[in-house]
């Protein structure tokens, strides 16, 4: 009697799941087909389609077609939709379009009243600077505007108006143009920076006009400069101009770089930021001259590429000692990065402070990181990787740009190379069991 009961039960369930799965296939067959070619109004909905999960999209979608075919009343039927919706997702095309009609109609009170930003793009945030100004919201705008022209390359063609109108207005001054010529020298956007000098009084001009030259044609610039006499320049951006040139043109660069000092008259500040300079420079080149340099920058100039390439550097020539010096010296978050935890157990071990690296290996074992596997590796007594000879090593890494992305690489292969010296190491029979005397970075 149980038993009958529960089958009778259980086939009911199967019944009703059964008559539920055949509604819900019914239902977003309804949507699909309502869905790709919506049209205003859903008086003949059935009750399953509007149960559908999803029936608020197509709602979303039937509004969008009334506003764009200026049905009556499509205007308050998607009001009262966003209204309900919010910043939810299946309003944000809806309101969107919206937005685009209003703002080509220039109808900018109805714009700003269902304004969201989430539902914004690079056009409509133009118009609704344009719709604040038509508004009368002009509380902070101009500082809006400005901060956007200072970070952005190009503003889009929408914002022209908008970018007119700042022009007019007090915040408009010789030093928001020069920190924006300056934003865009350091971007190194040449184009952009020259179509600004002419609007920068005299007085202030002479200095950006010669850190384009630097830009533009920085062999003939720097050639002379280095010849004399001394001119007045932008400290930063000649430290910027060098830079860039010293990574196309190392040799040549390393070369005036004492003349530069000397008959530019530069401050001891000055000067140490071309020493910092061309050591990167070098560094990116794996050229040995780069520690020299790298030790005569006092501490208070280095930046986050500086502290991590010197010790590569450092690294590179093989000296631990060296190394070991600048990892203690790196800031705790850089210091913290498990690439960095390894290398200083590398350190310690090889300047023979093996407990103490042997305690570093085992806190970087823990991390689920390659550094962790190299560390695994190294205090296994697996042979570390060994530096690529000479006529083996490429150059593309000096390239402006690709540092980062061939450390990482570095890192990658050198944790390959682990592996494949691991597999050797392991075999008693293998007569390559020694490991390499040097280490690669």
């Amino acid at each position: 009697m149980l038993r009958s009961l529960c089958c009778l039960v259980a086939l009911f369930t199967l019944g009703t799941a059964a008559a539920d799965d055949a509604a819900l296939l019914e239902a977003r067959a309804s949507f699909a087909l309502a869905y790709a070619a919506p049209a205003p109004g859903d008086a003949a909905d059935s009750a399953a389609l509007r149960a559908y999960p999803l029936y608020g999209w197509l709602q979303a979608a039937r509004l969008k077609a009334g506003l764009s075919s200026n049905a009556p009343g499509a205007a308050e039927a998607a009001r009262a939709f966003l209204n309900a919706a919010g910043d939810a997702p299946l309003g944000r095309d809806l309101r969107r379009a919206w937005l685009s009609q209003l703002g080509a109609a220039a109808d900018w009170p109805a714009f700003m009243a269902i304004w969201r930003d989430g539902a914004s793009n690079e056009t409509l945030a133009c118009q609704k600077l344009d719709a604040r100004r038509a508004t009368a919201a002009l509380d902070g705008l101009a500082q809006e505007i400005a901060d956007r022209w200072l970070k952005e390359a190009t503003l889009p063609a929408a914002c022209a108006d908008a970018l007119a109108w700042l022009k007019t207005q007090p915040q408009y001054t010789p030093m928001l143009i020069e920190q924006r010529l300056r934003a865009r020298l350091l971007d190194g956007d040449v184009a952009n920076a020259q179509a600004l000098l002419p609007a920068l009084p005299a007085e202030r001009r002479a200095r950006y006009e010669g850190w384009l030259r630097q830009l533009t044609a920085p062999d003939k610039a720097f050639a002379k400069l280095a010849a004399g006499p001394a001119q007045l320049l932008n400290a930063e951006g000649l430290a910027d101009a060098y830079l860039r040139w010293a990574k196309r043109n190392a040799s040549e660069a390393a070369a005036l770089l004492p003349a530069l000092i000397d008959t530019q008259k530069l401050s001891p500040t000055q000067g140490q930021l071309l020493q910092r300079n061309m050591a990167l420079a070098l560094a990116w080149s794996r050229d040995p001259a780069a520690v020299a340099l790298f030790r005569a920058v006092p501490e208070s100039l280095q930046d986050e590429r500086s502290f991590e390439w010197r010790i590569r550097s450092a690294l590179w020539v093989g000296d631990w000692q060296q190394a070991l010096n600048w990892l203690v010296l790196l800031p705790e978050p850089l210091a913290a990065q498990p690439r960095w935890r390894y290398w200083m157990a590398r350190a310690l071990e090889a300047v023979g402070q093996k407990t103490e690296a042997q305690q570093r290996y085992r806190s970087l074992a823990m991390d689920n990181d390659s550094h962790a596997l190299l560390g695994l590796a190294t205090r296994q007594g697996v042979c570390p990787p060994q530096r690529a000879p000479a006529h083996q090593r490429g150059t593309a890494c000096s390239a402006g740009g690709l540092q980062r992305l061939c450390a990482g690489a570095r890192s990658l292969a050198d944790g390959l190379q682990v592996h494949r010296h691991s597999a050797m190491a392991r075999d008693p029979r293998n007569p390559a069991r020694v490991c390499p005397a040097r280490a690669g970075a």
